[in-house]
């Protein structure tokens, strides 16, 4: 290879950098760049979703006088966001909420103490311990 590369005028060894250069250009730009802007997309428009669906569950829970799943969620996320917990996943239901959080103990144990002084009642509470702290699951119902 490397006498490949030396029997080659200097006037083609730059043009064959350049070819190399623009081709890895390109390849970083449909690999790397294009994906992770079609993913950031994506997430936006599923988070505009939820906002929405939020805003459609809180609406339809004012009408019939009851409260609504949306108001759980919110207090599960804005808490979760105020301790530094991270939410993985959160299923909205009748009333209730599944979800799956994790983080550092102790700001997990507060999170769910404060969780509970906002009226959010147990269905179901399972604690794992992970690497870097705790995960739980668990199903919340409105107090």
């Amino acid at each position: 290879m490397k006498g490949y590369w030396q029997r080659r005028s200097a006037r083609e060894r730059q043009w064959l950098k350049g070819a190399a250069l623009l081709l890895a250009a390109v390849i970083g730009y449909l690999g790397l760049w294009l994906p992770a802007h079609q993913h950031l997309a994506t997430v936006q428009a599923r988070y505009q979703q939820q906002l929405q669906l939020q805003r459609v569950l809180a609406s339809v829970g004012a009408q019939r006088g009851q409260p609504a799943p949306a108001s759980l969620a919110s207090l599960v996320s804005e808490s979760a966001q105020r301790r530094a917990v991270l939410v993985r996943e959160m299923s909205l239901a009748a009333g209730s909420v599944r979800l799956a959080a994790s983080g550092e103990a102790l700001a997990l144990l507060a999170w769910l103490a404060e969780l509970e002084q906002g009226g959010a009642q147990w269905q179901s509470l399972v604690l794992t311990r992970e690497e870097e702290g705790l995960l739980v699951r668990m199903s919340l119902d409105d107090g």
